[in-house]
């Protein structure tokens, strides 16, 4: 019999201890809005994929994804959902090769519909690489950050984003096996936002390559 109380009590402690904690982090209806524009020109980005993650522990590398919405043409964007008082919600904007976050913001707020979320992103811009080896004579792979080009002779064209009016640099190149290091050239890009910039960059012989 004393079995069957102590039982009956512990029960009752472990129940009264689950409700507490409930009431102390009850399930709240959650309406967050926001916006999405350019970092730099901040025009609206529309069709952008943003996601809603649930944290359930504050810092923790175990967010999961509970809705995701694609950005209006006017960048705006809106969650309703359930979330606990005491769980961390954050809005994240999915990036692409043309598309680079610049925000990570908390959607855990105790005046949830009271405000609007203010998000950015760097949009990128594009240049094509037309790159021409006339002659290669290596057996190993053309390199092309970060692209592997089969050995040999080469007429292909590649597309790469960065920030508009920042230049980046990519590098062509072989490993000379006999000379024992790797032989190419660095190619200087520039991109502008109207996405019409093109380099053509002609190699005539890549044994004649310098050392890099």
């Amino acid at each position: 019999m004393k079995v069957f109380y102590s039982l009956s009590f512990l029960t009752f402690l472990v129940l009264t201890a689950f409700t507490s904690c409930r009431k102390s982090n009850p399930i709240l209806s959650a309406t967050v809005e926001g916006i999405l524009r350019e970092a730099e020109t901040k025009e609206p980005l529309g069709n952008v994929k943003i996601r809603l993650q649930q944290c359930p522990r504050k810092g923790a590398q175990d967010c999961k994804v509970i809705q995701e919405t694609l950005t209006r043409p006017d960048g705006t964007f809106s969650f309703t959902y359930k979330g606990r008082k005491k769980t961390d919600y954050y809005l994240t904007i999915a990036q692409s090769d043309s598309l680079k976050s610049d925000t990570y913001k908390a959607a855990t707020h105790p005046d949830w519909e009271k405000y609007q979320v203010q998000m950015t992103a760097f949009k990128l811009a594009k240049t094509n690489l037309h790159l021409i080896i006339r002659k290669n004579a290596f057996k190993g792979p053309v390199w092309v950050s970060p692209y592997q080009l089969r050995a040999g002779i080469h007429d292909t064209t590649f597309t790469f984003f960065g920030h508009p009016d920042y230049s980046r640099v990519i590098t062509v190149a072989v490993m000379d096996s006999v000379a024992g290091y790797v032989r190419g050239q660095k190619v200087t890009l520039t991109f502008s936002r109207d996405q019409t910039n093109s380099v053509t960059h002609e190699i005539a012989d890549m044994l004649l390559l310098p050392k890099l």
